[in-house]
């Protein structure tokens, strides 16, 4: 009966209509609808997908998705049908199946609940079968399923050419209850059962999932079909709807899936049709026998063969098994743990049951007759042979003994009361059933040791392989073998324990440490090759005595590193007492303290040493009257820390924060001893610091020294220097020294200090070589940046003030430079840092500065102007042209001068293009930013300090200045000594808001702590000396929070500038704090990174 369409409708019709591209295709549609040409549809809310079943020549499905929760608007769509592919919108089934739901879901409401009082009143009517199925529980429902059985049809066909055979499988179905079908579609039906949809197999069959189930063998065989229609490649010759043409690996695929889910079938080929069969595991029992006819030796049935076994794949795992006397027809599984049966069941065939073996050797009888016995359950030997056979458990034994300087190894294989050695020809009138995979096994595992075979015995001589034998393989023979002998002389070819070493240390004679060193049970004759061996990186050393030494040893490796540190040579580890500087003793101390085997004895005189440097700050040394009530408790701490270190003739190097008194703290430690002195003391100092060490002495000495300036004109350094013994304090600059040096050389000083003592960072400097010479009884350096580039500059401190200790410049720039700098080795910087630190105090402002304020830094970032950007461009062109072609002649070591020269174009170009434009009429962008900045200072009435590396932008600053009317003060290093505290004390007493001051003229040695805001216009390679600048405000006496400010024009090589300095920052927290981070020193790569 045709149906007619309602007036309200679930979907939107329009709807529809768009996603049709043709006219017809929508009649169509709505034509199978009203014909009754939908079988069913389904809604799907939890998905919001529609699934529909739709009767064209065959049954179709369709599913629909919706947008979101709603039904307003359709995503996607697909159908089975074979039209749909050639459609670019709907083919009519979907239309229908859309129309069908749209017409009836206002009626039916399928997916709205209906509850269980609605049924009891009789409200639900006897059609409604999804309402009632909603009721009843999923278990019943699904109990109440029909079965569908599908069932596997193979026909193997023949090859003509001598190919491998091929095999058609087809499929029959039939639901329970039902007759059988033979199934047209097994691809269609497949997809259809995978999306859960309905499927037509004839007109009096519809598989429907809401009726039908199918079991999980069935399932596993649908989900096959689905995935080989999708995915299979190289297991079929080709694919249809009804089933496939598979090839051997396909079929031996398939029949593993039947075999596996018990799947009956059908088999047929050309002899033989099985019908029902479910694949089994084999179970064919063969009863064979072993008998010895004249002196032949036969292998038979042991009775007659009427089964027939034929491989129905290469691998041989199945099998078609027939019996001629039972009628049995089945097809076998055979697993690979069961081939060599079947292999041997093939060979018994072609020799029809009965093999003549002939005339045998034993060993080839007791080899059949253990091999058959793995494979045959029923094997039987003959009296005539069994008399002579001996079936018992191996045993087997090794014999250890020396071999000259080698092992030698005897393997004996005992069964019952034969004995057997595997090297030696067997003589023996009995038949031995031997354990050959067990023989085998020992075999091998003696050979992989490395012996081979002399004589009757197994030899091993070579070094390497007889440690590894009696360190580790020794255990691995004990598990393949029953039982071990060993002979007296082999147990002394043994592996001794982890050495226990001692060193014993005294204060000797001229204040020199004392060493001794004890080799525990090791003849100290041996040390050198020990060692020698240990450096060629050997694992282990024989000892004269045959034993051998693990050199993977921490003791050893401890030995290597204190003879290296110590600068002991091999030879002298022979000496009874080694002598060496006492200074040794803190590092040697350091290192072994905390080692279990390698014990450290140390006299009174060195305990006593050692507690008081650890804990010298804590010392009660008498603090001098006139600076007792100045010193603040750190400086104080300070002050006894050198005197501990003077008293047993260290030197040392004092490296506090600036600003924290490093000046006072020494002037206090030289009243102390200056009664004591019997040479005038030598302070060498930058220039511009020489009146102000002058004036801290006026201060806080109270007159008690006599000091001496060494500077002015040659004629004024002489008379100084020709009278030097009539000063307590002489005091110079690092300039004058280095002219002056030869003036130097018959004088002799208590004390040389060098303040700023990075100064002499670059050990070639003639300034560095000649203060490095003067003759001092003791030598100190302060510095609150005794690093500033690289650790170089901070062994060329150390030289200075201890030299020697930390070796030669090339052997530090070997052992320790460019393996922490280049290879990043966090194990050598905690050796350096073991060296340096009992020589090294350094306290932050932050650490014992509670009361003073905060440091705040702020990167400022700012633009090129227009101009400026295209003159900056146009110069960074030129200068990577320039840099590359000058490394590529001259190579980077040589070039360095001149890429200075170039960065620096660019670097004055990002100040101001007047800088180094002449003429130059346009603006800055730091300019104008520095412009804002300055009225912030003035309106809230502060004062700043004015930093750059450039005078000429110093003048331009100047310039703006002016222009506002603002007064300033400016200092660069044309400015004498003597006149700088003059300005310092204008600008700290004064109105004056601005200081304007040259980087390197006046970065160190100034009091400005009425500065409350540092400014650093341009940035400086390294970062110590912006911080040096900084601490010019930021010291003691400071009263406010002063805010720094560093100027970077974005996008420039400023921008890189600021990244290498973070990366120097680092460098000089890990050296001297130990916790170090990465570190990295410049290089040719980071020279053309400053272009990116």
């Amino acid at each position: 009966m045709r149906k007619t369409l309602k007036q309200t409708q679930l979907l939107d019709l329009k709807m529809i209509k768009r996603t049709v591209t043709r006219g017809k295709t929508y009649q169509d549609g709505m034509g199978y609808y009203l014909n009754g040409k939908v079988v069913e549809t389904r809604y799907d809310k939890a998905k919001n997908e529609l699934v529909g079943i739709v009767k064209g020549r065959e049954a179709y499905s369709q599913i629909v998705k919706f947008t979101g929760d709603s039904l307003s608007e359709i995503t996607s769509y697909s159908c089975t049908c074979p039209a749909y592919e050639n459609y670019s919108g709907m083919c009519k089934h979907l239309v229908a199946a859309l129309v069908a739901y749209s017409d009836s879901s206002i009626e039916k409401k399928v997916e709205e609940p209906v509850s269980i009082k609605e049924s009891a009143k009789g409200k639900i009517k006897v059609g409604d079968i999804n309402v009632l199925k909603s009721i009843i529980s999923r278990e019943n429902a699904q109990n109440n399923k029909k079965q569908v059985y599908i069932k596997p049809c193979i026909e193997q066909g023949h090859n003509r050419y001598g190919g491998q055979s091929t095999f058609y499988t087809s499929f029959t179905m039939r639901e329970e209850g039902g007759r059988e079908y033979k199934m047209q579609n097994i691809i269609r039906f497949a997809y259809t059962y995978m999306n859960k949809s309905s499927f037509e197999f004839t007109k009096k069959f519809i598989y429907n999932p809401l009726e039908h189930t199918v079991s999980e063998p069935m399932q596993k065989l649908i989900e096959y079909i689905h995935d080989k229609a999708e995915h299979g490649v190289n297991s079929y010759q080709g694919i249809n709807a009804g089933g496939e043409v598979l090839n051997e690996r396909g079929f031996e695929r398939f029949l593993k899936l039947l075999y596996e889910n018990k799947i009956p079938f059908n088999f047929q080929n050309k002899s033989i049709v099985l019908h029902n069969i479910v694949i089994e595991p084999e179970n064919l029992e063969l009863n064979v026998i072993l008998e010895k006819e004249n002196d032949n030796i036969k292998l038979k049935f042991n009775g007659e063969r009427k089964e027939s076994m034929k491989a129905l794949t290469q691998s041989s795992s199945f099998f078609l098994y027939t019996n001629g006397l039972t009628k049995e027809e089945k097809i076998w599984y055979v697993g690979s743990d069961k081939i060599k049966k079947y292999e041997f069941i093939g060979y018994m065939s072609e020799h029809k049951g009965n093999v003549n073996l002939g005339a045998c050797k034993k060993e080839d009888i007791a080899a059949i007759v253990s091999n058959i016995n793995s494979i045959v359950k029923d094997f039987t030997v003959s009296k005539n042979l069994s008399e002579n056979i001996v079936n018992e458990t191996l045993t087997a034994h090794a014999y250890l003994d020396k071999l000259d300087d080698g092992v030698s190894l005897k393997l004996e294989y005992i069964y019952g009361g034969e004995r057997i050695n595997p090297v030696q020809v067997l003589n023996t009138d009995k038949i031995i059933m031997r354990n050959e995979d067990r023989e085998q096994e020992i075999g091998q595992c003696v050979e992989s040791f490395g012996f081979g075979v002399e004589k009757d015995i197994y030899a091993l001589t070579n070094n390497e392989n007889i440690y590894d034998f009696v360190s580790k393989d020794l255990d691995i023979l004990r598990e393949k073998v029953d039982e071990i002998y060993y002979s007296d002389e082999f147990k002394n070819i043994k592996v001794k324990p982890k050495t226990n070493f001692k060193a014993s240390t005294r204060m000797g004679d001229n204040n020199l440490l004392e060493i001794s060193f004890d080799y525990g049970d090791i003849d100290k004759d041996e040390i050198h090759n020990i060692l020698k061996a240990f450096r060629q990186k050997k694992k282990y050393h024989r000892l004269k005595d045959g034993s051998f030494l693990n050199l993977d040893d921490e003791n050893i490796q401890e030995m290597e590193d204190i003879i290296g540190e110590l600068d002991i040579s091999d030879k002298r580890l022979l000496d009874e007492k080694i002598q060496m500087p006492i200074f040794r003793m803190m590092y040697l101390d350091s290192k072994l303290k905390n080692l279990d085997k390698f014990v450290l004895d140390k006299d009174k005189q060195l305990t006593k040493l050692l507690k008081d440097i650890k804990t010298g700050k804590d010392i009660k040394h008498e603090v001098p009257a006139v600076v007792k009530d100045t010193l603040r408790e750190y400086q104080t701490e300070g002050y006894k820390w050198l005197k501990t270190l003077d008293a047993y003739n260290f030197g040392a190097i004092l490296a506090d924060d600036m600003g924290l008194g490093k000046t006072l703290q020494f002037i206090t430690f030289l009243l102390s001893i200056n009664d004591k002195k019997e040479h005038p003391n030598l302070i060498v100092t930058p220039t511009s610091l020489v009146y102000n060490w002058q004036s801290e002495f006026e201060k806080f000495a109270e007159g008690k020294f006599k000091v001496g300036i060494i500077s002015g004109n040659k004629d004024d350094r002489n008379n100084v220097l020709e009278n030097y013994k009539d000063y307590d304090i002489l005091i110079t600059s690092y300039p004058l020294i280095r002219r002056d040096g030869h003036l130097y050389e018959d004088k002799i000083f208590e004390y040389v200090v060098l303040d700023e003592a990075q100064h002499i960072k670059n050990h070639s400097s003639i300034t560095a070589k000649t203060i490095k010479i003067l003759n001092a009884k003791k030598r100190f350096a302060l510095t609150g940046t005794p690093i500033e580039n690289n650790l170089l500059e901070l062994w060329s401190i150390f030289d200075f003030i201890l030299p020697g200790y930390l070796h030669t410049y090339n052997k530090f720039l070997t052992n320790y430079d460019k393996k922490i700098m280049k290879d990043d080795n966090k194990d050598v910087l905690k050796n350096l840092n073991r060296h340096i630190s009992p020589f090294i105090l350094r306290r932050l402002k932050k650490d014992v500065l509670k009361e003073l304020p905060d440091k705040i830094e702020t990167k400022m970032i700012t633009e090129l102007t227009g101009e400026q950007k295209k003159l900056y461009v146009a110069e960074l062109s030129k200068a990577k042209k320039e840099i590359s072609q000058e490394i590529k002649n001259e190579g980077f070591e040589r070039s360095k001068i001149k890429i200075l020269a170039i960065l620096t174009r660019l670097r004055q170009i990002c100040c101001h293009p007047a800088v180094y434009v002449e003429g130059y009429k346009g603006g800055s962008g730091k300019l104008e930013l520095l412009n804002e900045l300055v009225d912030e200072v003035v309106e809230r009435g502060g004062k700043a300090l004015i930093f750059s590396q450039f005078t000429s932008m110093l003048a331009i600053i100047q310039d703006e200045l002016k222009k506002k009317g603002i007064e300033y003060l400016y200092l660069d290093g044309s400015v004498k000594s003597s006149e700088r505290l003059g300005l310092v004390n204008r600008f700290n007493n004064g109105d004056i808001k601005f200081f304007l001051i040259s980087l390197k003229a006046g970065g160190t040695g100034l009091n400005l702590t009425s500065a409350d805001t540092v400014i650093h216009f341009d940035p400086w390679w390294n970062p110590a000396v912006e911080e040096q600048a900084t601490d010019r405000a930021h010291r003691i006496g400071q009263k406010n929070v002063v805010q720094v400010m560093k100027i970077i024009t974005r996008g420039t090589i400023e921008e890189k500038i600021y990244e290498m300095q973070q990366k120097k920052k680092k460098l000089i927290d890990s050296v001297i704090t130990e916790g170090a981070n990465s570190i990295t020193s410049l290089t040719e790569n980071e020279i053309y990174s400053l272009f990116e």
